[in-house]
């Protein structure tokens, strides 16, 4: 979720910039996390032998209060979280770029330097508010 106010345009974006960017590497860093959890298939299946566990999920797995915990989680159940977040993040990139899009649309409006914006954005939506000085 972004959620910020800004007393000018330029701000708005080049902090969307910013988010944006972050969101870039995130997506990369969850990439490499995800090759990184597929090479270790085979540790996990001969640890999970080893100890006669016959789950594919994790060695232990519990939910407490709402959570689901994993010790020595399966290499699936952890390529199965980093997708699902690899997805929102993807989302969120989306978002991003078009609310940029919208920004430096309306930068090109001659009076748009007396607009103060805030941006509301998650994977699901953006709103972009505009009021004048």
């Amino acid at each position: 979720m972004y959620y910020k106010e800004f007393d000018n345009i330029e701000t708005a974006i080049s902090s969307c910039n910013e988010y944006l960017n972050s969101l870039e590497m995130e997506s990369e860093l969850i990439a490499g996390a995800l090759e990184k959890v597929q090479d270790e298939g085979a540790y996990f299946q001969k640890l999970k032998k080893e100890l006669g566990v016959e789950d594919n999920r994790a060695i232990l797995f519990k939910e407490i209060d709402g959570i689901e915990v994993y010790f020595e989680p399966s290499p699936e159940a952890l390529e199965e979280v980093l997708k699902k977040r690899a997805e929102v993040v993807e989302k969120e990139i989306e978002k991003c770029r078009k609310v940029l899009s919208i920004l430096e649309s309306i930068r090109e409006i001659p009076w748009s330097s007396n607009l103060k914006v805030t941006i509301l954005m998650d994977p699901s939506e953006a709103k972009l508010f505009f009021r004048t000085r």
